[in-house]
């Protein structure tokens, strides 16, 4: 009989402690992680099944699963293309109005703008408003004529603030290259540089990261300059101060 009442205890005590892990994990209140255990067991000289013991508990804890908070996006790679037009691709989505017009599948400018601006005012805008304020145009210009040694260049980071343009260009003439502030011709930098165009095409280039500058003209770094008043993302584009010139090509990609 003793070792019937065994047995019959062992059962008992299997089904319970069952019972008690399902309602534990189920409708616990315990801590996030946390498995609690009833066993109820009799005092030493008791019979099994007549038992008026307290359950004792038990609990065992479990590590609470982590998440992990996920990372804010990052910039794209640099050289990662992020916008062109070309000769193959048109300029249909490019506001042209002024000295700036569309003829064969090129971008030109009449020569009649401002020969006195730095790109500013004068600017010709791509039809794209980049994210990243980290950037490097390239645009290859012809000029088909003879050079009068107007401003011919680039423009990054545009906007506007109190109805004032605001933003870099960096640009040639015909004796110096150049970074202004926009923003009243505002010269950051400048050297002598004997541009001489002789009716053909150049690359012209604008590196702006963070607060550098560096303006390339067929490769050849001619200009650097630093600067922090503009450090957000503002708009791109080309502009011509009274020269007459042929742009076959804007890219912008990532710095």
């Amino acid at each position: 009989m003793e070792v019937s009442n065994k047995h019959h205890f062992a059962h008992m005590l299997c089904g319970v402690m069952l019972l008690s892990m399902l309602v534990a994990a189920c409708g616990s209140n315990s801590a996030p992680g946390t498995v609690t255990v009833v066993v109820t067991q009799p005092p030493n000289g008791t019979t099994p099944g007549n038992s008026t013991a307290s359950p004792t508990t038990v609990s065992t804890s479990t590590p609470p699963t982590v998440t992990s908070t996920p990372t804010p996006g990052h910039a794209p790679p640099a050289g990662t293309v992020l916008y062109q037009a070309n000769t193959s691709t048109g300029w249909a989505s490019w506001n042209v109005s002024g000295p700036w017009k569309i003829f064969q599948n090129t971008l030109v400018n009449d020569g009649t703008g401002n020969s006195t601006s730095c790109g500013g005012d004068v600017a010709l805008l791509a039809p794209y408003t980049p994210t990243t304020p980290d950037l490097e145009i390239t645009a290859l210009i012809q000029f088909p004529q003879n050079y009068n040694y107007g401003a011919v260049g680039l423009v990054a980071r545009i906007g506007t603030s109190q109805n004032t343009v605001i933003g870099y260009s960096a640009f040639a003439t015909g004796f110096s290259a150049n970074v202004d502030d926009v923003n009243g011709c505002n010269n950051i930098n400048n050297n002598n540089y004997d541009f001489k165009p002789q009716n053909s095409i150049h690359k012209f280039q604008f590196w702006i990261k963070g607060t550098e500058m560096k303006l390339y003209i067929d490769g050849a770094l001619v200009l650097a300059a630093s600067d922090a008043k503009y450090l957000s993302p503002g708009s791109v584009g080309i502009f011509s101060g009274q020269e007459y010139i042929k742009v076959t090509s804007f890219v912008v990609t990532q710095a």
